[in-house]
């Protein structure tokens, strides 16, 4: 009987840990490229990750670039940055007295003492001196603002390639669990609902390749905890593109080599391109 207990528990163990190692990396974080800066050279991408799990996770955190136009080592200015609160110093202003200064009058009826000023000795006779109450700096106080930083890995700093990439790692970072918040000492938010948010600014050489002057590449990062990979594409040829989002949450099934039909609808600013 002890031995059948036993047995049932190796094997709720061992079905208990198949279960966790099952867990994919997609399954706990969604991954958001926002790109704000987008320069025929200088290009910048905000990256959301957001845990969706209700305990907090790291993500061991590479970035990377690939399938350049360009040797990878023409990259320059290469720098990742943290969403998160950054001291700062901040001056405090409250009133205070000015020093003593004189009444340059020989006839003391014909000067008027100014606003917010007293004698400074307790009768106005020669010499006369006043003070004036101002409002001015009286201290500083140091404050958490919530402002992009230069995260702790220093990503890039020193370059390293090999199977074709351009990359650094961040080591694990910490993204809090769902539905978590963190604001900074003026209510500014650094964490919104368990997503924390990095940037990655780079310089890209000009190429001039069929017909046209710009670059082209894949910017990504990956998870190698998970082994996960997220990565958008670049082209500084292109003068139009539109983001295509196809939410597939409603359907249990993988889209795999699946058709899907897009609408292009009129856009003035696109017929030189294409003629609908």
């Amino acid at each position: 009987m002890g031995m059948k207990k036993f047995l049932l528990l190796t094997i709720f163990l061992v079905s208990l840990s198949f279960l966790i190692s099952s867990v994919k990396a997609q399954d706990i974080f969604k991954v958001e490229w926002n790109l704000v800066e987008d320069g025929i050279i200088h290009k910048c991408y905000e990256i959301k990750i957001q845990n969706l799990d209700s305990v907090k996770h790291f993500f061991n955190l590479t970035a990377f670039f690939s399938n350049t136009n360009f040797p990878l080592e023409e990259m320059k200015n290469i720098m990742f940055y943290e969403w998160t609160t950054v001291p700062k110093d901040f001056p405090v202003y409250g009133n205070a007295w000015t020093g003593c200064d004189y009444a340059y009058y020989s006839n003391m009826t014909e000067f008027t003492l100014p606003s917010n000023c007293e004698w400074c000795n307790s009768t106005p006779e020669e010499p006369a001196y006043y003070k004036c109450l101002i409002n001015t700096v009286i201290g500083h106080e140091t404050k958490n603002v919530a402002d992009w930083s230069e995260a702790k890995m220093k990503v890039f700093k020193v370059l390293t390639t090999g199977e074709g990439e351009l990359r650094g790692n961040s080591g694990n970072m910490n993204i809090p669990k769902y539905r978590s918040y963190e604001y900074d000492d003026f209510g500014n938010i650094v964490i919104e609902n368990g997503a924390k948010k990095f940037k990655l600014c780079f310089d890209a050489p000009i190429v001039y390749q069929n017909d046209q002057w710009g670059s082209s590449g894949k910017v990504g990062i990956r998870d190698e905890n998970g082994n996960y990979e997220e990565d958008p594409w670049w082209n500084s040829t292109w003068l139009r593109r539109k983001k295509i989002i196809i939410n597939n949450t409603q359907n249990p099934n993988d889209l795999i080599d699946y058709q899907v039909a897009i609408n292009l609808t009129y856009d003035l600013i696109c017929n030189q391109i294409f003629q609908i």
